[in-house]
């Protein structure tokens, strides 16, 4: 999965990084996710940013992340969980 998440940083971070602050603030950064968390409470502009991210490309690396990505953010807003990493 890292190599994965760097392919999707480095798309954001060539492709308008200021519209992805949850996606590369807290989601693909450079560093170890043990214990990292969204709360439902961002979940939803977690959505926005993955369907804005889903518009920007035809990759099919970047469009399998973002496919898992709403499939746990969908999970969140069904239970009112957070999504852990």
């Amino acid at each position: 999965m890292g190599t994965s998440l760097a392919h999707v940083r480095e798309f954001l971070e060539r492709n308008s990084p200021n519209s992805f602050p949850l996606f590369l603030g807290r989601v693909v950064y450079d560093g170890t996710h043990t214990g990292d968390s969204i709360t439902a409470g961002d979940v939803p502009q977690l959505l926005v940013e993955t369907q804005r991210l889903q518009g920007m490309t035809s990759d099919l690396l970047i469009l399998q992340f973002t496919s898992d990505i709403t499939e746990l953010a969908e999970a969140s807003i069904s239970t009112g969980n957070p999504i852990v990493f």
